[in-house]
């Protein structure tokens, strides 16, 4: 999964138009044969002033746009691209795994049992 800011992206990238791009948060989820980009449009709003404390911005999501296997800005599609050809060794694997519990994640392992498969 890869996230980041649309209107940021764009401007440093210096894609013409990018100040007048729509600002929103773009989630790039990808397996090592496909992708789905979903756009989750932002428009930042002054909230209340309370107490004449520091100015509040709140913020209004619009609804999200969803797209499966669509263009990518190059940058991220070389990063996508550099990532499915990297495929981890057993050994990198195992050394991924075995540093999760000690960084305090807990680990579940679950059977998944496709239909009209019979598990080993």
């Amino acid at each position: 999964m890869v996230c980041w800011e649309h209107t940021d992206l764009s401007i440093a990238l210096e894609i013409p138009g990018s100040y007048g791009l729509q600002p929103g948060l773009v989630v790039l989820d990808a397996d090592r044969t496909d992708h789905e980009v979903r756009f989750h449009p932002l428009r930042l709003a002054p909230g209340p002033d309370e107490d004449g404390a520091s100015p509040v911005v709140v913020p209004e999501w619009g609804p999200v746009g969803r797209g499966v296997g669509c263009a990518l800005l190059e940058p991220v599609w070389r990063l996508l691209r550099v990532w499915r050809t990297q495929e981890p060794s057993r050994a990198e694997r195992t050394r991924a795994l075995a540093s999760l519990a000690p960084a305090g994640y807990q680990r579940f392992w679950t059977r998944q049992h496709l239909a009209g498969v019979v598990p080993p």
